[in-house]
Formats: structure tokens, C-alpha cells, sequence
């Protein structure tokens, strides 16, 4: 990445902290694409659209992220909280399972799953609407 482009990258993670969703996204955008594979803007797009209630598009761009890097907490947390906002709670829960066999020890999903009465040690087996 340039260094403009890591001077934008930055400016648009103040924005974001400071919930300034719009003009954060237009520099992700900005210098996502520049940089396509870059996944931090890729990932940040993502959550501007979640943030800005816009679900089915932060879905789409969640699952791709979920596919690409299978691996990336990130990607299954915001994927987990799309499905969860459009109604679709087993394949959040699903999402859950699939991501906590990736990474057992995953804080972010030990806490949600106290939220759904899912035993942390057991996968997304039970849940509560």
C-alpha cells in the first residue's frame, strides 16, 4: 500500500471509531480500490454497512469474507451479526459453530454464546430465540 494510501486508510479508521460511517466508507472504498486485496478495507466496508443498517449488503460482503478468510474472526462476527439482524438465526448459530471449530478459544464467541444459551464447550448446538 502506498503511502497515501495508508494516510487515507488512517483517516478513514478515525472516521469509523468516531462512527462517521459514511465518509470512513467512501475512504475504505477510496483505497480499497487501489489495494483489492487488501483485506482490512475489505473488512471495514463490511462493518460501515452493518453499522449503517444496511444488512443484506453487509451479508453478502460478511459471507465472501467468511469464504475468502476462513480463518478471520472478524469476517465470522460480522457474518454472524448480519445473518442474526435479517431473522436468520440458525445459520448465525451455524456460523458460530463453524468459526468456534476454527478457533475454540474465541473470546468474542464464548461471550455471545452465554447471550443464546449455548455451552461454550459444545458448538452452537442450543440456542435461545
Amino acid at each position: 500500500m502506498s503511502p497515501v494510501d495508508e494516510r487515507d486508510f488512517a483517516k478513514a479508521m478515525k472516521l469509523f471509531q468516531a462512527d462517521r460511517f459514511i465518509p470512513a466508507e467512501k475512504l475504505f472504498l477510496k483505497v480499497a480500490r487501489k489495494n483489492p486485496d487488501d483485506k482490512r478495507c475489505r473488512l471495514l466496508h463490511a462493518w460501515c454497512g452493518l453499522q449503517q443498517s444496511r444488512m443484506n449488503e453487509a451479508l453478502v460482503l460478511f459471507a465472501d469474507l467468511a469464504e475468502l478468510f476462513p480463518e478471520s474472526e472478524k469476517a465470522s462476527l460480522g457474518l454472524f451479526h448480519s445473518l442474526w439482524a435479517l431473522g436468520h438465526k440458525q445459520p448465525a448459530l451455524a456460523e458460530m459453530e463453524r468459526y468456534r471449530g476454527v478457533n475454540p478459544d474465541s473470546e468474542e464467541y464464548a461471550k455471545l454464546s452465554t447471550h443464546f444459551e449455548v455451552d461454550p464447550d459444545a458448538g452452537a448446538d442450543a440456542s435461545s430465540s
